[in-house]
């Protein structure tokens, strides 16, 4: 009745369902019992092992499939945040290489700029020559014209000329220009003296030639009178002819020896006024084209670096945006590092589970023989 009863409580306890005590006779064999046992641990068993199945199944397919969930969120991160570094890379390497093309240019066009500067340099160099030549040969020319004006007339100040109206006009230039403004005024007062001397010489010789016009008619009265009082010969009449003659020629040409000079004078002085007046105005244009080129290189420089500045703020803000985007992924391995390890602890809990439930399996085995013994 004990053995019915142990055996009734325990099937009962094991299968969590009444069992009558008549599946089993009074006074069954052990064997019997034992197989009794066996069949309904197996069952129990198999019942224990479906449910810890079932149970494992669910926790590893949820836990699978949030790592799913999980590494491909990060997957995607991953995508972004590559190729958001390769972009911000490709801009970085772009910026670098606009930066070092900014610098070559701005390298070309401070050498164009050195090159240009010493060329005007060597030019306004050849221009200051010429120009000191000139200025020696007008001052020469207006000291020889100033030395005859002392030699003719010492005391000659010469009236109704314009001499500051060229000063005016090139007022604005350096000390240079003074001095060939100042020659110029000296040259243009002598010029004027030696016209006032010659327009004087003609003058003079027109008298001349009136008083010998004069003193001829008065000669031919008195040899008229003297030949109808005296048979003159005709010797004095040729000879008085011939001495007009010659007086009229040597006249003549000293005139036009006298216009002549002037008018190389004047010719000389109007090409050397030309001439100057043509290299201060070349002189001019090229210190405007100077400025003008000085003024396209400093714009171009601004703007190259303006280029710059912007090209290394950008540069800043790439390197600031890679470091952030280096911790974001640094922040992202650690925490694909912690699920995983959190995965791992998992598998050992789940692990550690079955041998929970391996032990719990022996130990009850054991204590069923235990009582059936």
């Amino acid at each position: 009745m004990w053995a019915t009863w142990s055996v009734a409580t325990t099937v009962e306890y094991l299968t969590c369902s009444p069992v009558s005590v008549r599946v089993l006779p009074v006074g069954s064999s052990p064997d019997a019992i034992y197989c009794v046992f066996a069949f309904v641990q197996r069952i129990e068993l198999q019942r224990l092992r479906a449910h810890r199945d079932v149970e494992v199944a669910s926790l590893v397919q949820a836990a699978t499939q949030q790592l799913k969930g999980e590494v491909e969120q990060m997957k995607v991160l991953l995508q972004s945040t590559s190729a958001q570094l390769l972009q911000a890379l490709t801009e970085k390497e772009k910026a670098v290489n606009d930066s070092q093309a900014a610098v070559r240019t701005v390298d070309e066009l401070k050498h164009n700029a050195e090159v240009q500067e010493s060329s005007i340099m060597e030019q306004l160099r050849g221009l200051e020559t010429v120009f000191s030549k000139t200025c020696g040969t007008v001052t020469a020319l207006a000291n020889s014209v100033q030395g005859f004006q002392r030699h003719v007339l010492p005391t000659f100040k010469p009236t109704g000329t314009d001499l500051t109206k060229l000063a005016q006009d090139l007022s604005h230039k350096p000390g240079s220009t003074q001095l060939m403004v100042s020659e110029l005024a000296r040259l243009e007062a002598g010029i004027t003296l030696l016209r006032v001397i010659v327009d004087a010489k003609n003058d003079t010789l027109v008298l001349i030639r009136g008083k010998l016009k004069q003193e001829n008619e008065e000669l031919k009265a008195e040899l008229q009178l003297s030949s109808q009082r005296e048979q003159i010969p005709n010797i004095i009449d040729e000879k008085t002819s011939n001495s007009t003659t010659n007086e009229k020629k040597n006249y003549s040409f000293e005139k036009s020896k006298l216009h002549e000079e002037i008018q190389s004078l004047q010719d000389m002085y109007n090409a050397e006024v030309k001439h100057l007046k043509a290299k201060l105005k070349y002189q001019d244009e090229e210190e405007v084209l100077e400025k003008k080129k000085n003024c396209e290189i400093r714009h171009e420089c601004l703007l190259l670096q303006n280029k710059i500045d912007m090209l290394e703020a950008s540069k800043v803000i790439l390197e600031t945006r890679l470091k952030d985007e280096t911790s974001a992924r640094s922040q992202l391995v650690s925490q694909i590092f912690n699920i995983r390890k959190d995965y791992e602890k998992i598998t050992m809990e789940l692990e550690t589970l079955k041998l929970n439930q391996k032990k719990k399996r022996i130990k009850f085995n054991a204590a069923v023989k235990h009582m059936i013994k």
